[in-house]
């Protein structure tokens, strides 16, 4: 399947996406501990014996925490850059456990296999990316596939209900990560903008027959290299570097009801105090 808009996005953004987090490695083990959590309560699953298939797996941030509390875990992108990144710091941090490959979401049972996990997940919003209902209902039809009778899917988006009841204004929207401090000592300011489109591109809008179409809307992730504080003033033109992604704002509950028609049984929202979005999971029928 032909690579969608949001690849060129994480492909910019591969080398310096953990910069997204004030503490990656913190997020990291903070976000896979929900997810144990969620895997054990829920469908009984424990590390050392069960096998987990992230299908956007970024860089590494829920794999290579879910490996290391012990999972078995397969992780696949769209992003080739992010995929490598991950292979990188699965080698630096010494992670065993995980199989590490590049493809599309919407094409996981072909990449990955039917019936081979215990649990599949897309977490920190990766499916509002896609351009269409039907795309996301795909996806979790694939994440199905993939699972074996009784096993679960779990998905993690933006609450975009609050968004949306502010739409209106149709106003750019910022919001700051701050300054943050790379490997190499070098430090960035890093935000974003959100642009809403005043009147709806047909052929960015998510839509399905019958049904009312999806809002959605640019996101620039900025990213503002400082100069040293040695450098003194006068430096008028910082480099700047600039990653653009589609999104759109498919809400919580049309979320449930896409992974209900996609086969899943008991589907709910998860409500983790410690979880940084909603969370959304169901159950493959025995």
């Amino acid at each position: 399947m032909a690579r969608d808009s949001s690849t060129g996005f994480y492909d910019g953004l591969a080398a310096d996406y953990d910069l997204v987090y004030a503490d990656w490695a913190g997020s990291s083990a903070r976000q896979s501990r929900v997810i144990a959590e969620i895997a054990a309560e829920r469908w009984g699953l424990v590390p050392g014996s069960a096998r987990v298939l992230d299908v956007a797996c970024g860089i590494g941030t829920q794999a290579l925490g879910l490996a290391a509390l012990g999972f078995a875990v397969r992780g696949s992108d769209l992003s080739t850059a992010e995929v490598a990144r991950a292979k990188d710091e699965a080698r630096r941090r010494g992670t065993e456990g995980v199989e590490w490959c590049v493809g599309d979401m919407r094409e996981a049972a072909a990449l990955h296999g039917e019936g081979a996990y215990d649990l599949a997940i897309a977490y920190d919003n990766a499916i509002p990316h896609l351009p269409t209902l039907g795309d996301m209902r795909r996806v979790l039809q694939e994440m199905r596939r993939c699972l074996k009778p009784g096993g679960g899917c779990l998905v993690s988006v933006r609450d975009y209900v609050p968004v949306l009841a502010q739409q209106q204004q149709s106003a750019p929207a910022l919001q700051p990560y701050g300054v943050r401090k790379r490997s190499d000592g070098s430090e960035v300011a890093l935000f974003q903008v959100w642009r809403f489109p005043q009147e709806q591109d047909e052929t960015k809008v998510a839509r399905i027959e019958g049904e009312k179409p999806l809002p959605s809307y640019e996101l620039d992730l900025v990213e503002v290299e400082l100069p040293p504080m040695e450098a003194g003033s006068g430096v008028a033109h910082p480099p700047a570097t600039l990653c653009r992604a589609h999104y759109y704002m498919v809400t919580v509950q049309q979320l449930v009801e896409l992974m209900q028609e996609a086969g899943f049984v008991e589907v709910a929202r998860v409500n983790n105090p410690q979880a940084h979005q909603p969370i959304i999971v169901g159950t493959k029928p025995l």
